[in-house]
């Protein structure tokens, strides 16, 4: 269950597929720098994507972006298929599937931006924004917590602030990610409005 399918609206990521695969494949975007930051590239050749599903907390940029592409799982026997926001609140108690069979992403580009104690290192505040064929952005927020979240409202930054509200740990205060929030939710507008033709409208994140 190792492949990398690329269809007209969609990609579909067999289980075992490796981060370096991914790395490789995804080359060019900022999915690469969250999959670096991730594991270490000897981890790489051998952490699959349904391996990291299962284990990673609300501080990996990878889960974050995710998140953010609005990723589907399909699970063994039966096909069972979830969004990966819906299952992770229920990811330890699971029982309606054994194995994860593929993870299916709709085609869109993602904006990530994170900061760290070093350029390497675990983020302590990690924001992720894609934005879909149809002109709709979707942005997830991790660094912390035990799963990253998705913000919600009609303006990226005040989106970001009020999701950040509570999003104290001992690694940063929340007034800290607040302020960081701001400058990165900034950044993150700046890249879109770069990307985006001339003529495309504007639609707020969900």
């Amino acid at each position: 269950m190792s492949y990398i399918q690329r269809e007209s609206t969609s990609i579909k990521i067999g289980a075992t597929t490796t981060l370096a695969r991914l790395e490789n494949d995804f080359a060019g975007t900022d999915l690469v720098e969250a999959i670096q930051v991730q594991t270490s590239r000897n981890q790489r050749n051998t952490a699959t994507i349904a391996g990291l599903l299962k284990k990673a907390d609300g501080r990996s940029p990878l889960l974050t972006a995710l998140l953010a592409l609005d990723a589907t799982l399909v699970w063994l026997p039966g096909n069972r298929s979830i969004q990966l926001e819906e299952w992770l609140p229920q990811r330890i108690p699971w029982k309606e599937g054994l194995l994860i069979k593929e993870v299916t992403l709709p085609v869109a580009e993602v904006v990530i931006e994170s900061i760290a104690r070093s350029p390497k290192d675990t983020p302590i505040l990690c924001i992720a924004t894609a934005r879909f064929a149809d002109g709709h952005t979707r942005t997830a927020i991790g660094g912390f917590g035990e799963t990253p979240h998705l913000a919600v409202g009609a303006d990226l930054v005040d989106a970001v602030e009020l999701s950040l509200k509570n999003a104290s740990d001992e690694w940063a205060s929340a007034e800290y990610r607040q302020q960081a929030g701001k400058v990165l939710a900034g950044r993150i507008s700046s890249k879109l409005l770069l990307k985006r033709g001339p003529n495309e409208d504007h639609t707020p994140c969900q």
